[in-house]
């Protein structure tokens, strides 16, 4: 997932633009509040994703929640992923894991307790339901409930989709409280998902929707295309940062824009 460079002030690494220009603490503060927004919604489904991969084409619930044993074969490094505690109590078939700092190659490194529970879906399809009290990484700290549905391959498409909150505290100390709604496009020859959806909820002290709209994305690397259509309020104001190839974005507020650098590295 991508990443923007932070300073002791807001994002300082911004490039100018040389039309009428979003000044450089107002850029900052909107690109660091979408991008912790979106960093911190899309971790947990890249957890999911690597679950779903690791189980291959199982569909029964049982059989799946004993297959997550496969995520062992991925997440480095190779002792990250504790022993399976069957969860006798739930209603579905679930499995619990303690996670060490495991991490893959979507995938930042994470820590914590995660309850893994399969049920099918009325359509047929297998749905991933994913819980963690305290999801520990170097983007947030956060509860994360979250619901994934692979659903049928059309034609060579395939679509996971992905609801579910994360409230906590992103890295920069920010409280989070969001809700989420997305939908991830691969294609059998194309492992980089496509994304389209949305977001809304609490970032700090301002309350934040974002709409995701055709964002793709591949490994660690920037998005090379798509963009966030954000909106903000206390106070009100709206915002496009659309995303290219080099790393960098172009974030747009009304008349005025302003190139904004997002090098997509590890923190």
């Amino acid at each position: 997932m991508f990443r923007a460079v932070r300073t002791p002030a807001l994002l300082g690494a911004l490039l100018v633009s040389c039309t009428a220009s979003i000044p450089d603490d107002e850029a900052g503060e909107v690109t660091a509040l979408a991008v912790d927004s979106t960093d911190a919604e899309w971790l947990p489904a890249g957890l999911g994703a690597i679950v779903f991969s690791s189980i291959g084409a199982e569909t029964d619930p049982a059989r799946a929640a004993e297959s997550v044993d496969r995520i062992r074969a991925v997440l480095r490094p190779a002792d990250c992923v504790g022993p399976r505690i069957p969860v006798t109590d739930a209603t579905i078939p679930t499995s619990r894991y303690h996670l060490t700092k495991c991490e893959a190659e979507n995938l930042d490194a994470i820590s914590g307790d995660f309850d893994f529970g399969f049920e099918t879906t009325p359509s047929g399809a297998l749905s991933l339901h994913l819980h963690s009290a305290e999801l520990v990484s170097t983007v947030a700290t956060e509860e994360v409930t979250f619901t994934l549905t692979r659903e049928a391959t059309i034609g060579t498409t395939r679509l996971l989709k992905w609801d579910g909150s994360v409230k906590g505290t992103t890295a920069a100390g920010r409280a989070i409280d969001r809700q989420i709604d997305i939908t991830a496009k691969t294609t059998v020859t194309e492992s980089c998902p496509e994304l389209n959806g949305s977001s809304i909820g609490k970032m700090g002290a301002r309350d934040l929707f974002v709409e995701v709209k055709d964002v793709e994305r591949c490994k660690q690397a920037c998005p090379r295309k798509g963009r966030l259509v954000i909106t903000l309020s206390n106070p009100n104001a709206g915002y496009q940062l659309t995303y290219d190839e080099d790393g960098v974005g172009l974030l747009e507020g009304g008349d005025r824009e302003r190139d904004v650098n997002l090098p997509c590295e590890r923190r």
